[in-house]
């Protein structure tokens, strides 16, 4: 599995803003990522499809997703991206 810097960006302002707002939020919140993308390692065809070939696998307890494009040697982490931005936002990136 290969997270792009944009993504790993991603999951450090998000880990940061919840951070700030409780100490060991931050923590939950990477621990919900996680669990998300083994899931994704386990069955990568199992999420829907949202755009261009990228899909999207929900965190738990978070209002985030991830968004990755199955490649044949690996998977392509594209966006970590809070729910109520502009899909435009990680589009982009594809």
């Amino acid at each position: 599995m290969l997270l792009r810097p944009e993504a790993e960006d991603d999951v450090a302002a998000a880990f940061v803003w919840y951070e700030r707002q409780l100490p060991g939020l931050g923590r939950r919140f990477l621990e919900a990522l996680v669990e998300a993308l083994t899931a994704v390692g386990d069955n990568p065809e199992l999420y829907p499809e949202q755009y261009r070939r990228a899909r999207r696998v929900l965190l738990r307890r978070f209002p985030y997703a991830i968004f990755y494009v199955t490649e044949p040697a690996f998977i392509d982490v594209v966006a970590c991206n809070h729910m109520r931005r502009s899909p435009r936002r990680w589009r982009r990136r594809l």
